[in-house]
């Protein structure tokens, strides 16, 4: 409904001070929440509300990735506001950045149904009113998922909103082009806004710059005033005639334009020195306070695009001219990476840029910076006076440090001294006091804000607490809320990106198991703001394959019998414990020279206390040539019969099945689909097989879920491509033969969830209902939680779908959140939900929340007497009593 049209012109009423809300109307066409009519069905959240690494003295919260921070002074009596742009987690707003743990309120969640998109890009307040706030979504994420920018883990990108009372209300502006990955806005002059986009959805080099403005006959033009990819625009120069300054990533011949009227009309701004080879894939700017321009990139190479660096030019009599940094700003090697660069309001020639991994933030002394020539030892000299690292003990003394992985600056201008330094990274917002000179600190200012992009969640549900797995940010544990306890803060146990959790919720107490990046074998570690402050508090290191069992954190050693990094090719690497004995931790090893492929089995028995209890693993089969894992399942029934020796596996094209049907073969079975392979690392043969930064899939490409009561009901989901958005196909498929034959559940799914652009089914789970002849589908995505039913009081053949999605839970109780992952815990009867920026939901006594919406569609349809509602069985009866 949207066209791709070059200009639109509406006849509106006049956009004034007083108008401008008719003018941004609410978008009748949007998708997402505007007809959803799902009931309340006990969704709650549990946190956490930020974390700290286990052990550090200083307890320097993270929380959530934030992708842009803005300040407004406030006006007409109210107070001044701080907002930020979530990952996956919309707007915030804090009115006492000041204090110590700053109060952080989502002040979009009170918008529903109007505002329809939470993967927020930008933010920006109005230079001539500060009541006046922008916000624009898009591909808002820390997660990678293909091989650039485009294919990442988002919510929709459902456009543009904005609010005329400081962030009280919002409305989404009307017309607005969709599925554009918006990354700055910028209000000119009032009644004139320009707003930038990197790319489209299904075009990953469609961008552009589009001009909203009121003409003199009052009508209102919607204009797209330049067509090439655009990360940042501002103002280069204010008086006495306004010149607007944009940047532009993948083309080398032309990063820069600008503008002398308003945004309307802009010219190239000249080919900037980018070494031979190579393109920018990110670009920004900032104005010095002598007037001069820098622009700065994060470049790659044609060639090999793992190959990242970063570039800084200034321009002086009418030429670009490059000056020297200490090492490049992208020491992770993915072309998704962004970089801070922001001059300081005071001092001429200092500016502050913040990097990825180990460039973490520096103070740079640019006109030092220029001085610098060849490899001389003056040359050494000035490089170090120049960039000054913003973290060393010599400018911290008290070793503070902000989350690294670093994404915009902002100064605050109402702080003691002159003001401080904002940063905005992967673990939420911080501070730098006394940024200009050595001495300074870091401090959190994540206060309660309540954002963490999980990959997975589980539950301990005799003393209430959570394992996580956060992108970015750990593999944490934390307690449900309480009355005395209403905000829990996570602790990291497993350092690096959290991945798979699970829960062994059979041993008393339970043990929670998380992990990192390749179950933790080879990882690099090349960021300073980890390991650096946590001091251990018991005789186990962690390590990357570790579980909370009391107040202990035991380390599972798999690194030391598979050391090689290619034995754990994946980002996302499956693990799992037997259902019907989860002293069982069930993981597939690729092969190495000297070891096939296989599936091992650690015995963690009920006495384990420490790493050093835990035997070597034993090889429980050897699996198929080019086979591989994604996904396991171990232990469960088969056709109402307990089946301990049950293994099901899943890798892009086949299903892996072992259980009483197969007479305990392992055999494969086709997929319906074809599921997209995760980017994985290259390894450097030179170096013992270390991994090699480059770009990396960072979340799951299938999702499998396996019925408590049948191995023969399974479910499978997942992303079909990871190179074109466009090419991915969306479906939900279900067997009931253990992958004999398979039928396409799909239906009406993407309609269900109103999503304009791809809905990323990830996490799916099967749920039995026996009693009342259905069985339970859900599936997570862009927009929340899905529900359907195969109802089995329903002939296959009826000339129907057969089933019907829609929404688990309203907008009230679930925002619109991308979704990542579901587990159930079977004992509690509690649904959990991981969200990929919003923490943790779970749903109590779910089986009668699922039921509602059962025996709802059956009354819709006219078939509620085909079978009575009856109270369900416990899943529990298919699990080991709890100890």
């Amino acid at each position: 409904v949207r066209s791709e049209r070059k200009s639109i012109a509406y006849k509106l009423l006049a956009i004034s001070e007083l108008n401008m809300a008719v003018f941004f109307r609410i978008a009748t066409c949007l998708s997402i929440g505007l007809t959803v009519s799902a009931a309340n069905v006990g969704w709650t959240f549990q946190g956490p509300y930020t974390y700290v690494g286990r052990g550090d003295p200083l307890e320097i919260s993270s929380a959530g990735a934030v992708q842009d921070v803005a300040y407004s002074a406030g006006s007409g009596g109210k107070n001044d506001a701080w907002f930020i742009g979530g990952v996956n987690a919309g707007v915030w707003r804090t009115r006492n950045f000041h204090d110590t743990n700053p109060t952080w309120v989502n002040v979009l969640d009170v918008q529903k149904p109007a505002i329809t998109c939470s993967s927020i890009g930008t933010i920006h307040v109005s230079p001539t009113n500060p009541d006046r706030i922008y916000a624009g979504c898009g591909g808002s994420t820390s997660s990678e998922q293909g091989h650039d920018w485009n294919v990442v883990n988002s919510g929709d990108w459902g456009g543009v909103m904005f609010s005329l009372d400081q962030g009280d209300t919002w409305k989404m502006i009307d017309q607005f082009p969709l599925n554009f990955y918006v990354t700055a806005i910028f209000e000119s002059k009032p009644g004139t806004v320009l707003v930038s986009a990197q790319s489209n959805v299904f075009d990953k080099n469609d961008g552009g710059i589009w001009l909203i403005e009121e003409s003199n006959d009052r009508s209102v033009h919607i204009e797209r005033v330049h067509n090439a990819p655009t990360f940042t625009i501002q103002a280069f120069q204010s008086t006495p005639k306004q010149i607007l300054v944009a940047t532009h990533p993948r083309d080398p011949a032309r990063s820069v334009s600008f503008s002398q009227d308003f945004g309307k009309t802009w010219t190239d701004g000249g080919r900037l020195p980018w070494k031979e080879g190579t393109y920018p894939f990110y670009t920004c700017s900032t104005t010095m306070g002598n007037g001069n321009i820098v622009v700065a990139g994060l470049t790659t190479q044609y060639a090999n695009v793992s190959a990242t660096s970063s570039q800084f030019f200034i321009k002086q009599q009418g030429k670009w001219v490059e000056f020297a940094q200490p090492t490049s700003m992208d020491e992770d090697g993915m072309p998704k990476d962004r970089m801070a660069i922001l001059a300081d309001p005071a001092i001429p020639d200092l500016m502050y840029v913040a990097g990825n991994a180990g460039a973490l933030a520096w103070r740079v002394n640019v006109t030092k910076a220029l001085a610098i020539g060849d490899n001389t030892a003056e040359t050494t000299r000035l490089r170090a006076s120049a960039w000054v690292k913003m973290w060393d003990k010599e400018d911290v003394p008290n070793d503070s440090l902000p989350h690294g992985d670093c994404r915009n600056y902002a100064w605050d201008p109402t702080y003691a001294d002159g003001g401080r330094l904002i940063l905005v990274s992967d673990g939420g917002i911080f501070g730098r006091v006394s940024p200009r000179q050595p001495g300074g600190t870091w401090v959190s200012l994540n206060g309660d804000y309540a954002s963490m992009e999980l990959l997975s969640a589980h539950l301990d549900n005799r003393e209430r607490r959570f394992v996580v797995g956060a992108q970015d940010n750990c593999a944490q544990v934390f307690s449900a809320p309480t009355p005395t306890s209403p905000r829990p803060r996570g602790v990291g146990f497993v350092e690096g990106d959290g991945t798979v959790t699970i829960v062994d919720n059979v041993h008393a107490p339970a043990r929670l198991y998380g992990t990192t990046q390749f179950l933790g074998v080879g990882t690099i570690d090349i960021d300073p703001s980890t390991n650096t402050r946590t001091l251990r508090d018991d005789d186990d290191d962690c390590g990357g394959l570790c579980f909370a069992q009391g107040d202990d954190f035991i380390n599972v050693p798999i690194d030391v019998y598979f050391p090689e990094p290619s034995s754990f090719p994946y980002f996302v690497q499956p693990y799992a414990l037997n259902t019907q004995d989860p002293t069982q931790l069930v993981f597939w090893a690729n092969g190495t020279a000297t070891r096939e492929s296989g599936l091992y089995v650690f015995d963690i028995h009920a006495n384990v206390t420490s790493k050093h209890d835990i035997g070597p693993p034993a090889l429980l089969m050897d699996t198929p040539p080019g086979a591989f894992f994604l996904d396991i399942v171990s232990g469960g029934y088969t056709s109402n019969k307990a089946d301990p020796t049950l293994l099901i596996g899943i890798s892009s094209t086949e299903l892996y099945v072992k259980n009483a049907a197969t007479q305990g073969r392992l055999v494969t079975r086709a997929l319906p689909t074809t599921y997209a392979v995760p980017v994985t690392l290259p390894y450097d043969a030179s170096n013992n097989g270390a991994r090699i930064l480059g770009p990396l899939t960072h979340g799951r490409t299938v999702s499998m879920s396996v019925s408590p009561k049948d191995s023969n009901v399974i479910a499978i989901t997942g992303w079909t491509s990871i190179r074109e958005n466009k090419e991915s196909v969306e479906e939900v498929w279900v067997t009931s033969d253990g992958g004999v034959t398979w039928t396409n559940v799909t239906c009406n799914l993407k309609a269900a969830t109103r999503v304009t652009g791809i809905i990323r089914p990830s996490g799916i789970l099967v749920m039995d209902f026996p009693r009342n002849q259905a069985t339970g589908l859900l599936v997570s995505t862009s927009n929340g939680v899905m529900v359907t039913f195969l109802d089995h009081t329903v002939s296959a053949d009826d000339g129907t779908c057969g089933n019907n999605w829609t929404r688990f839970g309203d907008l009230e109780e679930f925002p619109v959140v991308l979704t990542s992952a579901l587990s159930y815990e079977h004992y509690s009867d509690t649904l959990v939900a991981a969200t990929f920026g919003r923490g943790v939901y779970t749903v109590e006594h779910a089986k009668d929340a699922m039921l509602d919406v059962l025996h709802a569609q059956r009354t819709f349809a006219g078939r509620h007497h085909a079978v009575a509602r009856v109270p369900e069985e416990s899943s529990a009866v298919y699990f080991p009593p709890q100890q």
